[in-house]
């Protein structure tokens, strides 16, 4: 989501600039995640995982930059991952002869396509790609608040214990 919305203000021609500023802010976040999950208060120590996390980022940056097809097609396969939920959900969660198998063969399906329609088309699909998961993550992260949305697990432990009727009034 992150990406695209950068993506959004400064446009494709700062692809770079966006992987770099991406990058640090995750690696920053990661670290100030960190900080809480150990507990730790001294400032040094604060300061020092703060550098930490600025020179990780400036790391990472270097190699998304070098790997950058790479990253659109993970990017692509993401968006197939998406698409296929919402297809499964949509039209294909009608489907009752083997139902974990046609889930399976949908997701894999749509990673494998929008992962090759990345990398055949990698600016259009960059921006698609984010565009869809920001939505999805944007939407998915208000369902847990809102409630009654279950998530994909719970879904798929609908379907391994046959529970049809159960099953046609979920919608994600």
């Amino acid at each position: 989501m992150l990406v695209g919305l950068f993506l959004l203000i400064l446009g494709v021609k700062f692809l770079k600039v966006t992987f770099v500023i991406t990058a640090i802010f995750a690696s920053l976040t990661l670290m100030l995640f960190l900080l809480g999950l150990f507990n730790i208060t001294q400032q040094y120590a604060v300061w020092i995982f703060l550098a930490i996390g600025l020179i990780l980022g400036v790391v990472l940056a270097y190699f998304i930059i070098g790997l950058t097809r790479l990253v659109v097609a993970i990017l692509g396969g993401y968006l197939g991952y998406v698409l296929g939920l919402v297809l499964y959900q949509s039209i294909f969660i009608y489907v009752n002869s083997n139902p974990k198998v046609v889930y399976w063969i949908v997701i894999f399906v749509c990673i494998i396509l929008c992962a090759l329609a990345a990398l055949w088309a990698t600016k259009h699909m960059l921006i698609i790609s984010t565009c869809f998961i920001g939505g999805y993550a944007v939407v998915r992260g208000a369902s847990f608040y809102i409630g009654h949305f279950p998530d994909e697990k719970i879904v798929m432990d609908l379907i391994a214990n046959e529970e049809w009727e159960q099953l046609k009034g979920v919608r994600i």
